[in-house]
């Protein structure tokens, strides 16, 4: 759980550094002071059994006997994503955003 979370972490951290340098280069070549938009689309994540699974684990591993676990739902459950291209042809690639609504 522990490497998942870092992978995942590693991966946001990546995909935010391109974010930054692909829109500093578009911003800086344009001259004209465009504004940069990105559509966002949003996504209902899908309860798996793999997720179920991994949840039931968490909350297992969390309590030792003395302890009560307290589980906290995210009741919209949804992550937002908007897609940009890269190079020459361009490459789609679904970028994830942090909407820092935890």
């Amino acid at each position: 759980l522990l490497r998942l979370r870092y992978m995942m972490y590693h991966k946001a951290a990546v995909c935010t550094l391109l974010f930054l340098l692909f829109t500093s280069f578009s911003v800086e070549s344009s001259g004209k002071g465009n504004v940069l938009t990105i559509g966002l689309k949003r996504v209902q994540r899908e309860l798996t059994v793999e997720r179920l699974s991994a949840l039931a684990r968490m909350v297992k591993s969390n309590t030792n006997g003395n302890e009560q676990a307290v589980t906290l739902t995210d009741i919209q459950d949804v992550y937002y994503y908007g897609i940009m291209s890269f190079g020459t042809p361009k490459q789609l690639v679904n970028i994830m955003f942090d909407t820092g609504s935890a």
